[in-house]
């Protein structure tokens, strides 16, 4: 009994074993069954919950995922609860899991935020509201906050509309950007004219951007070139023919254009009248809005009016209150006075009083006299009657108080009053305010009114107040005047009656004093005087009231001119607001424009904010994928190990920092050196004190590179971490440019005979294998310096005893020393001795190439510019050729050698003594400062020795070398000349390449390229173009020197000249100045190249420029600072090709004086991948002399007799060296020093004439049948009679067919497919093809080495173009950066091969809104929807000619436009308004997956072509997200078939096989590389079959558990010959058998291996990752395939299940 998910199964001993249910794969990973049982041979599986099908293969609803997929399983939609719940369960899209209907108004792949156009919180609140913009300039809104962000619209109009703001094309001769919102035109400059301002008025010349010139000019003023003149000619000639055609061709047609422009007319007047009718209902409302305002103005003046009539009333109120106030205060004061004296008199009654009782001697009869009065008058008080007097008192008392209480009350209301006046003062300044505010905008208008209503209604409200302080100050000035008389009539009669009386009654007392004395002791005194202080009492109360009423009246005073003082203001502020008001319907009328000024200038925020929101979108990615790379170190990291590599990269860091410390001194000596040099300053001090710096440098420098390096090495060991190895590599680039510019230092060293310099060698030891050249500069001195035998330089093994190279002194003569494994060769150049040199600086070259050796001896005139030349030949004994060196053990040393090191005896001598200065080793540019170690040099004792550099007559032409690696930088150009309206460069080139750069300009997205393409020029340029770059392409190639001029003009043409001759011009309608500051001349470094896809492809230029000029002003490029790598003096070798590359049909032929059938000896390097094609050939009538790759052997034929390599496999891509003899005895070859073959030369072979010149061809023949030659030959020789043996040069070669004359483009050989796969429980099989190690007996014959294919592994494809059709969903998936909301640009070219197709669609998830433009019958189509309304755009004619056609289609809200070629524009509408619109990733493009776009197309295929360039908005869509059955677009012929690119994929058939049962399996296939799985069969995890290519064999592979079998069939000539083969593969129980083009062979497994008998999926080219057990390699197959059958029924690779990667279905390229 198994556990679930796994079955019973037969085993191998009769047992039964357990295995995976294949559910639908049979992996533990994949195995998604519950339980699964067996009926006959199916399967029947019984799957978990969330799997569907017969097989678990797919996800049930509510379920996403891909069983298929090893590692992939189903899991449950997460749609965050916003869907459907009517529905059982979530719908989501089954293998990516986005949700296809989200609810309430939700979007994103899991329903997560709030659908376009509305926001909130989707999650957890789930209130999405919709957003509160407008419609019309809206591009998006906020998911989350509601925040409207609007479309860009700087330098457009036409918002009002609401159709969409419209770009003003205004010209440079415009006054300024912005342009009329009705009519689009544009104010022009002077002289210019036109709707756009784009041309010159008649009467009017020099179009520029200050406008145009009147013609009253004289044009011959104007410097100008010749060439102008006469093309100024050629265009009034034109002009005249042009005029005549214009009258033929309008007689004839006048009648179609009348009625199109008719058309367009009338559609014109259409839109104008209904936007005329939109203006006039808006101007309409304006003037309602106007008259409200005036009315609103005039309500404000009435009321300050009536406020201006209040103020008069107010005023003449207070002036008679303040006439009344003083005369009751002159009133009062004489009441006061009054009683100030009857108080005097009263305290003068009483002093008398107790003065009368205090005297005591009166006369009695006085005292009986006085006291009768008394009696008498006190009767008489006593009779008076006070009573009706108590309450007039009472009254005037309590009336009083009334009266200061009511007076009291006025002054608060006076103080109410006064603090409503503060706000009315407010709300009139904001009311100015406001009247300010209504001047800038109509908007403002309804809050200017609701404003005046508050004021007018607080004015209201003042007004009220103050009519009431008015009948209160009435009231009280009525009552004040009522009291005030009233009491002072009681006053005057209290004080009439009262006074008089006590007046009286004080003389009868004094008379009467002493009389009344003993009467008044008896008398009751107590109470009259009780009374006299009552009375006095009711006066002193009387004098109080007085006073406050004074006091009181005082302040209502105060107050009333507080008011006064108040309402004066108000009447100035009211005042100013009538005035304001007066001036607003005048300035109403300019609203409208400052409205408009108003939109550009919130379309111009709206735009850098929304600048400044995708600026912050790309720095939260970035600082999202820091965080993920931080992330990613920090778990793949232990911290001991993040530890080491921090101390690592510090070190790294401080060294490298050293390094460039380091350098930095030698660069600043280099410049102080030449500086000195172009000055003729030779002082000796000048140079000891460089030579220090330099010397200082070096010390340090030598030690500081090693150890550098070595913490490189170490920091690459470990696994990269993230961007650490990005900053070893730039730190490596940072060194290589170092070691570049040291290489170039040309200052020389002085040896003392001590000292030694260890020279890094050469970077290409196999180039030193064929041919070894060294230059340099020797300056010895014989008068102080005795010439003696000295050591020069050593170039060899670092212990003496191999192969070396040396230069050195011996018996007064310069002797070239050499060998190549045999004896020692010396070549003394005894013609010119060294005791006869000048002490001047002399030129040395030594050369070899194979067996033959030069020296060379250049001595400069010390009078004229005459040379004294020497030259000195030899060569080695015996047959080796090639310089054979270790690059563990190579040293270089110049000058001496350090100890330990060993020196072969012809250079064991004393050090040299002198100045040595390095030049060149194999043509590269090479210094003694680009040295390893330096021993005992003291650049203090022993400075250099000052070279001449104009001694020799090579350099006495100013010219800059480019080796492919530096560069010119020259910045700020304008500090020599200005860029104006038209700007000229000029640069002189000598050069044998066919690709590098010329002149490069680069600034932000903007660019302007020269540059040699595929051996011409091109100029290519992109200021931000929509179509893409500019580019213009020459056909003239560059071999000579070349002036190189461009031209820009600024509003007219681009022009490219060569050698002062037009080449090419485009029109330039941009009219955009060159907006650059820099330039790079010959290169420019690999951050500024790898910035732009469209610069990633550029090379550096080798080769010699002569000068540059910009605006005919010329520049020293090594004096620019910025200037790297380049070297002063172009040599002649640089421009020299001695290799070449031939591509199989064709050759390179010239003539010599040469006799092959005589005497010959010839030599050359090859490298191929092709097992036959003719190397040398020359031929006198039928007599046949060649050199030939034969089946790999190398075979020398000289009429008919042929001499054979033994070696057979020379056709590997490695480089061979092969010498080819004829002597009078025999004929030699010799391949690689080590295959040597000769044969006796027959005794009958005749003599050719040798007086004549004779055609000899490398490569292939014209005339031969034999086949040419695919590959490279390189430093190939032939002994000519007419002159030394020499590298040929093919650049001289008179014939040139079909040869490039550069870099090889061979490809490495590919590693082996097949690695050893261990079963250390298999037995050991009875067939003789079984090896445990899964290796054939064959392979463990022989060594195949790695064989590669006569056809390139990427065929030749259009750039940037990709390929659909062949299969049912081919297509590309791109992922959209942002949706696309309102306006959208898709631009594109396309070349049809059928008639009818998808090209790209891209919709929302619930496809409600999608765009998408298809062929339909030929005819283009273009198609979208727009609130609910379906808008198609058909093309008129058919563009199924399989052609290339530039489409557009441009979306901007309901109107949609296509334009084709540029010339043809339509355009549709949807009907109703505009509405919002959202479509977002992915975007398919060459057909739609399955379950898409049906309901919005009605038949969905894939579209059969290439499609080129694509760009959405601008910006260019390169790399795809996942790729179904496409490939790149490929260039040339093809032929029926399936092609698998390099890019990788595979095809899962429809079919299904059952291994144990009989298989037969039969394709064609024409492979491009020499491994790769061809078949793939998988049963179980080790149940498997596959076929594949492995070293250009085919290879069967069976594996049942812990069993495999295998059989291979390796073809004579491999399966890479470009030629198409047979292979069939039967396999029937446990015996396999393969038929290779007839070639058989078969191989027997075990008895009864298979004992589970399954349907199995096939896969074709390759396999899914994961799938192809371990110890297979999962590459790919790269080649054609065709005719594939299994067991004898044909297969369709059209009808596959699934087409995955770049697999082409249906077309093959076929070269």
């Amino acid at each position: 009994m198994c556990e679930d998910g796994y079955m019973l199964a037969p085993s191998l001993h009769g047992n039964h074993v357990c295995r995976p249910c294949a559910c639908p794969l049979a992996l533990p990973s994949n195995n998604f069954a519950v339980r699964c049982d067996r009926g006959s041979s199916v399967v029947r599986c019984k799957c978990q919950e969330g799997y569907a099908g017969h097989f678990c293969e797919r996800c049930s609803p509510g379920y996403y995922g891909n069983p298929m997929v090893v590692g992939d399983s189903c899991r449950r939609c997460d749609c965050n609860g916003n869907w459907d719940p009517n529905l059982l369960f979530n719908e989501c899209h089954n293998v990516t899991g986005r949700c296809l209907a989200c609810w309430d108004n939700t979007a994103g792949d899991t329903c997560e935020r709030c659908a376009p156009g509305y926001y909130g919180d989707a999650i957890n609140a789930k209130d999405c509201k919709a957003c509160a913009c407008n419609e019309c300039g809206t591009a998006s809104c906020d998911d989350r906050t509601g925040v409207c962000h609007c479309k860009p619209g700087e330098g457009y109009s036409g918002f009002s509309s609401c159709q969409g703001c419209r770009r003003c094309e205004c010209g440079s001769a415009s006054l300024r950007p912005t342009c009329h919102p009705l009519t689009l035109s544009c104010s022009c400059l002077p002289g210019a004219g036109g709707r756009y301002c784009d041309r010159c008025l008649p009467g009017y010349w020099d179009y520029s951007p200050a406008g145009c010139k009147t013609a009253s000019v004289n044009l011959c003023n104007i410097s100008c070139d010749e060439c102008i003149w006469h093309l100024i000619g050629d265009m009034k000639a034109s002009n005249q023919t042009l005029d005549q055609l214009t009258v033929s061709v309008l007689n004839i047609t006048t009648g179609a254009a009348a009625n199109d422009r008719l058309k367009y007319y009338n559609y014109t007047a259409h839109r104008l009248q209904s936007r005329f009718v939109d203006w006039r209902n808006k101007s309409s409302e304006m003037w309602k809005q106007e008259g409200r305002l005036a009315e609103a103005a005039g309500v404000v003046l009435s009321d300050t009016e009536e406020l201006t009539d209040m103020e008069a009333a107010l005023k003449s109120l207070g002036v008679r209150l303040d006439k009344d106030t003083l005369r009751n205060f002159l009133l009062a004061e004489q009441l006061s006075s009054n009683l100030t004296s009857l108080n005097v008199v009263i305290e003068e009654m009483v002093q008398d009083w107790e003065l009368y009782s205090v005297q005591e001697d009166v006369d009695p009869e006085t005292k009986l006299r006085n006291a009768r009065e008394s009696q008498a008058m006190l009767a008489q008080m006593r009779t008076l009657d006070l009573a009706p007097r108590e309450p007039t008192a009472t009254n005037e008392s309590t009336e009083a108080h009334d009266l200061l209480r009511r007076v009291r009350q006025l002054e608060k209301k006076l103080v109410s009053a006064a603090g409503r006046m503060a706000p009315a003062k407010e709300i009139l300044s904001r009311f100015g305010s406001k009247l300010t505010d209504t001047q800038r905008s109509q908007v403002k208008q309804q809050r200017l009114a609701e404003e005046h209503d508050s004021v007018s209604s607080t004015l209201q409200a003042v007004k009220d107040e103050l009519t009431d302080a008015g009948r209160y100050l009435i009231e009280m000035e009525i009552m004040v005047q009522a009291e005030l008389m009233d009491r002072l009539e009681a006053l005057a009669l209290v004080d009439h009656e009262g006074v008089q009386t006590a007046v009286d009654m004080a003389a009868e007392l004094e008379q009467q004093a002493n009389a009344l004395e003993e009467a008044l002791k008896q008398s009751d005194a107590n109470g009259f005087v009780q009374k006299a202080i009552s009375a006095a009492n009711v006066y002193n109360n009387i004098v109080k009231y007085t006073d406050d009423a004074n006091a009181t009246a005082l302040t209502t005073q105060n107050f009333s001119e507080r008011a006064d003082d108040a309402i004066t203001g108000m009447s100035t502020q009211l005042d100013f607001v009538v005035i304001q008001s007066e001036n607003v319907f005048k300035q109403s009328v300019s609203l409208h424009s400052e409205q408009i000024d108003l939109e550009a200038e919130v379309a111009d925020k709206q735009k850098y904010i929304e600048e400044t929101r995708e600026t912050m979108v790309q720095n939260t990615k970035k600082l999202a994928g820091i965080k993920l790379d931080i992330d990613a170190i920090q778990g793949d990291r232990t911290p001991k190990r993040l530890e080491f590599s921090r101390e690592v990269a510090e070190a790294t860091r401080n060294h490298s920092l050293n390094v460039l410390q380091e350098m930095e001194p030698i660069g600043k000596q280099v410049e102080q050196w030449a500086e000195n040099m172009r000055s003729n300053q030779y002082s000796t001090k000048d140079y000891e004190r460089a030579v220090s710096s330099a010397g200082e440098a070096v010390d340090s420098l030598h030690l500081l590179v090693p150890e550098l390096l070595e913490k490189l090495k170490v920091v690459e060991q470990k696994k990269p971490v993230n961007n650490v190895t990005t900053n070893i590599l730039r730190i490596r680039e940072l060194i290589a440019q170092a070691r570049s510019v040291a290489k170039k230092v040309q200052v020389s060293m002085k040896f003392d005979g001590q000292s030694a310099v260890e020279v890094q060698p050469h970077s290409d030891l196999e180039e030193l294998k064929t041919s070894t050249s060294i230059s340099l500069f020797i300056r010895v001195d014989p008068d102080k310096d005795p010439i003696e035998d000295r050591f020069v330089l050593y170039l060899g093994d670092r212990n003496g005893k191999k192969d070396y190279v040396g230069l050195a002194i011996k018996n007064d003569n310069l002797v070239y020393v050499y060998n190549l494994g045999g004896e020692d060769v010396e070549i003394p150049l005894s013609t010119k001795p060294v005791s006869q040199w000048p002490p001047v600086f002399n030129y040395i070259k030594v050369e070899r190439l194979g067996r033959h050796g030069k020296v060379f001896l250049t001595i400069p005139s010390q009078s004229s510019s005459d040379e004294q030349k020497f030259i000195q030949k030899g060569e080695a004994l015996g047959t080796d050729s090639l310089f054979d060196i270790d690059p563990k053990d190579i040293v270089f040393f110049v000058g001496g050698v350090p100890a330990g090191v060993t020196l072969p005896p012809p250079l064991s001598l004393a050090p040299f003594v002198g100045c040595i200065e390095l030049a060149s080793i194999n043509n590269d540019v090479i210094s003694l400062y680009n040295f390893k170690k330096t021993h005992s040099v003291d650049v203090v004792a022993t400075p250099p020795c000052p070279r001449y550099k104009l001694a020799f007559s090579q350099s006495r032409i100013t010219s800059y070398l480019f080796d492919g690696t530096g560069f010119a930088l020259i910045n700020n150009m304008e500090r020599r000349g200005n860029f104006g309206v038209v700007t000229r460069f000029d640069i002189a080139v000598r050069t044998v390449a066919n690709d590098g750069v010329l002149l490069l300009m680069v600034k932000d997205d903007k660019y302007l390229l020269l540059e040699l393409k595929n051996g011409y020029l091109r100029l290519e340029y992109n200021f931000g173009f929509e179509n893409g770059p500019n580019r213009i392409d020459s056909h003239i190639p560059l071999l000579k020197i070349n002036d190189v001029s461009v031209i820009y003009h600024q509003s007219k043409k681009v022009i490219l000249l060569v050698d002062k001759s037009h080449v090419k011009s485009v029109e330039n309608p941009n009219k955009i100045h060159l907006p650059f500051a820099d330039i790079y001349i010959g290169g420019a470094p690999s951050a500024v190249l790898s910035s732009r896809p469209e610069l990633s492809a550029v090379v550096g230029l080798k080769g010699c420029v002569k000068g540059f000029q910009f605006q005919k002003n010329d520049f020293n490029l090594l004096e620019e600072p910025g200037t790297i790598g380049i070297s002063n003096g172009c040599p002649e070798e640089a421009f020299m090709s001695r290799s070449a590359f031939f591509t199989g049909h064709g050759f390179l032929g010239s003539t010599a004086k040469i006799s092959p059938f005589d005497s010959f000896e010839g030599g050359l390097n090859f490298r191929t991948l092709s097992p036959s094609g003719l190397l040398f050939y020359h031929n006198e009538g039928k007599e046949e002399f060649s050199i030939a790759l034969d089946n790999g052997m190398v075979v020398l034929n000289s009429k008919g007799t042929k001499v054979k390599s033994h070696k057979k496999q020379y056709n590997d891509g490695r480089t061979h060296f092969l010498v080819a003899t004829l002597s009078q005895n025999k004929y030699h070859l010799v391949v690689d020093d080590k295959d040597k073959q000769e044969k006796k030369r027959p005794s009958s072979a005749a003599a050719s004439s040798a007086s004549l010149l004779k055609t000899f061809y490398f490569g292939g023949s014209p005339d031969s049948s034999f086949k040419n030659f695919t590959g490279c030959i390189s430093h190939a020789y032939i002994n000519r009679q007419d002159r030394d043996i020499e590298a040929e040069d093919f650049q001289r070669y008179s014939e040139k067919v079909n040869a490039s004359l550069q870099d090889c483009p061979i490809e490495s050989p590919p590693a082996a497919l097949l690695t050893p796969i261990s079963a250390p429980k298999a037995k050991a099989s009875q067939s003789k093809k079984v090896a445990l190690d899964g290796s054939s007996s064959r392979r463990d014959k022989e060594d195949h080495g790695e064989t590669s294919c006569y056809l390139p592994s990427r065929p030749r494809a259009v750039r940037q173009a990709s390929r659909y059709g062949g299969s049912a969903h081919s297509r590309q998936e791109y992922n959209l950066q942002r949706p696309l909301v309102r306006r959208s640009h898709f631009s594109l070219s396309l070349r049809t091969e059928a008639s009818s197709g998808l090209v790209f669609y891209v919709s929302d998830k619930e496809e409600q809104n999608f765009m998408a433009l298809l062929l339909d019958e030929g005819r283009l189509l273009f198609s979208f929807s727009s609130a609910g309304h379906r808008v198609q755009i058909s093309s008129l004619g058919r563009y199924d000619d399989g052609a290339w056609h530039n489409v557009e289609c441009i979306r901007d809200g309901s109107v949609g436009q296509l334009v084709i070629d540029d010339l043809t524009a339509l355009e549709e509408r949807a009907p109703g308004l505009d509405q919002s619109w959202h479509v977002q990733s992915p975007l398919y493009v060459g057909g739609a997956p399955p379950g898409h776009a049906h309901n919005n197309i009605q038949s969905v295929q894939s579209f059969s072509g290439c499609v080129r360039r694509l760009l959405l908005d601008g910006h260019l869509l390169s790399s795809a997200s996942a790729t179904f059955g496409a490939t790149p677009c490929y260039d040339g012929p093809l032929e029926p078939g399936t092609f698998f690119s390099q890019d990788g994929g595979y095809v899962a058939l429809d079919e299904t096989v059952v291994l144990g049962r009989r298989l037969e399996l039969a394709v064609e296939v024409r492979p491009r590389v020499a491994s790769g799985v061809l078949v793939h069969i998988q049963v179980a995890e080790e149940d498997y079959m596959t076929v594949y290519l492995h070293h250009g064999a085919v290879v069967v592979l069976v594996n049942v558990g812990v069993q495999q079998f295998l059989t291979e069939v390796a073809p004579r000539d491999g399966l890479c010959t470009g030629t198409w083969h047979r292979i069939t593969v039967i396999l029937d129980a446990n015996m396999v058998q393969l038929d290779v083009d007839s070639e058989v062979d078969h191989s027997v497994g075990p008895l009864n291996l298979f004992t589970m008998k399954i349907e199995s999926p096939v896969f074709i080219g390759g396999a899914p990752d994961g799938l192809v057990p371990e110890g297979l390699d999962t590459r790919h197959y790269v080649g054609c395939m065709r005719n594939l059958s299994i067991n004898h029924s044909p297969v369709s690779f059209t009808k596959a299940a699934l087409v995955s990667g770049a697999v082409a279905v249906g077309n093959c390229p076929t070269a």
